[in-house]
């Protein structure tokens, strides 16, 4: 079943970036937002302007007021902001010196692998999508951006 959509896909697609069905959902879309405009009713607007105000600006002003809140304290902890590239590649190399490859660069006894099968499964899911996916993953010489 699956290769007999990939097959009515590749005809309807005309190329690798589907360029045609993206099209034909552009024109269906303009299509779609007609059609609500035409069953536009301003009189049921016209009822609701407080409450839809209300919640506009309630949805605006919530996020900022709590991201204020948040901020005050947040800038009285210089901790919270990192002192630059400088101190992080002094603490690499701080470590590099002390830890790597000696006694205290071992895993302690707490450590347990769920970050690492965690990782391990998002990579698995990654890999199974890119395998599944009906077109091959292209590689070019030049890079796209």
């Amino acid at each position: 079943m699956s290769n007999k959509i990939k097959r009515i896909y590749d005809r309807v697609s005309c190329n690798d970036d589907g360029f045609l069905v993206h099209a034909f959902a552009q024109v269906g879309l303009a299509l779609y937002m007609f059609l609500v405009g035409v069953e536009f009713r301003g009189d049921l607007i016209g009822r609701r302007v407080r409450s839809a105000g209300a919640v506009s600006v309630a949805g605006i002003l919530v996020p900022f007021g709590l991201g204020s809140v948040v901020a005050l304290f947040v800038y009285g902890d210089p901790s919270m902001f990192a002192p630059g590239v400088t101190a992080g590649q002094a603490l690499i190399d701080d470590y590099n010196q002390r830890c790597y490859h000696q006694p205290c660069d071992e895993v302690g006894k707490g450590f347990t692998f769920e970050a690492a099968a965690q990782e391990a499964e998002a990579a698995w899911r990654v890999g199974l999508a890119v395998a599944n996916r009906w077109q091959k993953p292209g590689w070019t010489a030049q890079p796209k951006f």
